[in-house]
């Protein structure tokens, strides 16, 4: 019961120091200005549209997705597997696709992919979290991928603000 009580201290945490906030906006911008480099030979006007795609994507991850994302990673580093189960739990309880890009929140696969990815080996290899995040898997794999989630959400994104995240928190606490 006091899980959410660890996010909820994420956003003190969030609120009181702003290089949050800073690092994670130019982490976001960083990815997506690579990816717009790397753009190869296309039509101009296919060329227009994923430039379009791509700014939308910046712009998706606004500073309250960051700071909802900063309290998900927050309370995983403190908590550990723990918190990674009650993210996916709350999550297959609200029975919405996890890619479904939704209000103010980072969708739920992104959500409890970061919090799982920051964990340890070792707590990643406790029997428990295994086998939930095995269902969850399982859950995940009900339902279909979105576009606009593998533009805004890729995998590669993901990974890079979990783990600044995590180094962020290494480093102020």
């Amino acid at each position: 019961d006091a899980l959410p009580i660890y996010h909820e201290l994420g956003h003190s945490a969030f609120l009181v120091d702003k290089e949050f906030l800073l690092n994670l906006g130019a982490e976001v911008k960083a990815y997506f200005d690579d990816e717009k480099a790397k753009l190869g030979p296309i039509t101009p006007e296919l060329r227009v549209r994923r430039l379009e795609e791509m700014d939308d994507a910046v712009a998706y991850w606004d500073g309250l997705r960051l700071a909802e994302l900063f309290c998900d990673l927050f309370a995983s580093y403190v908590c550990g597997p723990a918190n990674v189960i009650s993210v996916m739990d709350l999550a297959m309880a609200n029975e919405l696709p996890p890619t479904e890009l939704i209000s103010d929140y980072p969708p739920n696969a992104v959500r409890v992919w970061a919090c799982h990815h920051i964990l340890s080996t070792v707590q990643k290899t406790q029997p428990l979290l295994e086998d939930a995040f095995a269902d969850w898997q399982a859950y995940e794999r009900k339902f279909s991928v979105t576009p606009n989630y593998r533009t805004f959400c890729p995998p590669a994104l993901v990974q890079k603000l979990a783990d600044k995240t995590a180094g962020m928190i290494e480093d102020r606490f």
